[in-house]
C-alpha cells in the first residue's frame, strides 16, 4: 500500500507538508471510478487542479504517493 495521508478538507493541503514524493494522487474516497482522483506534479499544479478549482468540492480527503501502473478492479456480487 502506498504511503497515505488524510485530510478533512482541501484547505489543509499543503504542498511542502505532504511529504509523499514528487507525484502524488488526491482521492475521495466517498466517489466511485476515478472522480475526485487528481494525480498532482507540482505545487502550482496542486492548486490549479484542487485548491484553486472551485469545483473540486470532494471532502474527506486521502492523499497517496503515486504508483504508476495499471488499474484493474473486479467485482463479484
Amino acid at each position: 500500500m502506498p504511503l497515505t495521508v488524510f485530510v478533512n478538507d482541501k484547505p489543509e493541503l499543503q504542498f511542502g507538508s505532504i511529504a509523499l514524493g514528487v507525484l502524488f494522487a488526491i482521492k475521495a474516497p466517498d466517489q466511485v471510478a476515478s472522480y475526485g482522483v487528481e494525480v498532482i506534479t507540482d505545487e502550482a499544479n496542486l492548486g490549479k487542479k484542487v485548491i484553486d478549482n472551485q469545483g473540486y468540492r470532494y471532502a474527506p480527503l486521502i492523499v497517496q504517493r503515486f504508483i504508476a501502473g495499471t488499474d484493474i478492479g473486479l467485482n463479484l456480487s
